[in-house]
């Protein structure tokens, strides 16, 4: 599980979906009271961006059509307490190496700023 953070535009079917069910885990998990140092600590999560996140990635998905189940359109109410931190950067470089169409879409998208 993970909070990637980057562009929604720039990922692929696969990590954009795998974010937003991971958001929601995430929030189970906080609700649970189950301890997440190893994400908070490691730059994979970032407890007071998941709304925000889970927002961004669901107007994507909209955007690309996708049909989102009904009980994955609203995440439930959670406390968060401002911890953790995702490295935007190396999310990006991450996806860039693990995911040929991550990649592919990131150049597409970087060549056409050009």
């Amino acid at each position: 599980m993970r909070m990637w953070l980057v562009n929604p535009k720039l990922m692929c079917h696969l990590h954009l979906m795998a974010e937003h069910r991971e958001l929601h885990l995430f929030v189970d998990k906080i609700r649970i009271g189950a301890k997440l140092d190893g994400y908070y600590n490691n730059g994979m999560m970032q407890d007071d961006a998941i709304r925000n996140r889970h927002f961004c990635l669901e107007n994507e998905m909209t955007e690309r059509f996708y049909k989102i189940p009904e009980r994955y359109r609203n995440l439930p109410p959670f406390q968060h307490f401002g911890r953790g931190y995702v490295d935007i950067e190396r999310s990006v470089i991450t996806l860039i190496f693990r995911c040929k169409r991550c990649r592919k879409i990131m150049e597409e998208y970087y060549e056409s700023t050009l």
